[in-house]
């Protein structure tokens, strides 16, 4: 599924800032809880085309930052921002060996793709500095809820962790833990502008791979409609926490 996952990011990276709306709002969850102790190196994993970053560039002026994604298209397209005083690296941050220790490690809207959450909030947790903070949001498994309920083949948010997961992985490595969660109910004016908001922020699972029929459609925008009276889409947004 990694390579699928690569592939969908780096295809969908020039409109991926346009359809972003979901990951702008998880961003800002981030953004309003950052440590608020001193910091003078971050760590962003899973960094897209550097719309979170080019925040904590804007908050951190003074930090070093260094950037990571496996998508290579995303990190050439966060490159060209090129007013970002930042170190872009290609990379899976499964596997990435980290250089340095960091104050700050965060992820926006990444972790919930991992095969595995607890090796990585292990691995990460060894590359934080003395008072480091592990702050990342991660979409629930109530996202694309409507989906899941319309149709039989979903996206892959049914298997995305729960916050009660969430916690019994983190509460072992970070003596202070912070957790919250947000629903977002998002409208559409047709079924179709659902599904290119899903297609081109690169989150492809696999009912994309349907056959899209004009019939097709037709009818999942009635059952849509019979359902729930609208086009929505609902987003479960959590955001952690941990500090040395």
């Amino acid at each position: 599924m990694k390579d699928i996952y690569q592939k969908n990011f780096s295809k969908n990276a020039k409109t991926y800032d346009a359809y972003a709306n979901l990951q702008k709002i998880s961003a800002h969850m981030l953004l309003d809880n950052l440590p608020s102790h001193p910091i003078s190196s971050i760590l962003d994993l899973g960094c897209g085309t550097g719309l979170y970053t080019e925040k904590l560039c804007e908050i951190f002026k003074k930090a070093h930052i260094t950037a990571i994604d496996f998508a290579p298209s995303m990190i050439e397209y966060a490159k060209q921002k090129t007013h970002l005083n930042v170190h872009w690296i290609l990379s899976d941050i499964e596997t990435y060996e980290r250089q340095n220790q960091y104050d700050l490690i965060t992820s926006n809207a990444c972790f919930h793709w991992l095969s595995d959450l607890s090796p990585i909030l292990k691995k990460y947790k060894a590359t934080l500095s003395k008072r480091g903070t592990l702050l990342f949001s991660y979409f629930g498994p109530q996202t694309f809820y409507e989906w899941q309920k319309i149709l039989s083949t979903t996206i892959s948010a049914a298997r995305f962790q729960t916050l009660a997961d969430i916690q019994s992985a983190m509460k072992p490595l970070f003596p202070k833990t912070y957790f919250k969660e947000i629903l977002v109910q998002k409208c559409y004016p047709s079924l179709l502008d659902l599904l290119k908001a899903i297609k081109y922020t690169g989150t492809k699972g696999a009912h994309l791979n349907m056959t899209w029929s004009p019939t097709l459609i037709r009818r999942l925008e009635a059952s849509y409609i019979a359902m729930w009276g609208e086009i929505r889409a609902t987003y479960q947004i959590f955001c952690i926490r941990g500090m040395l």
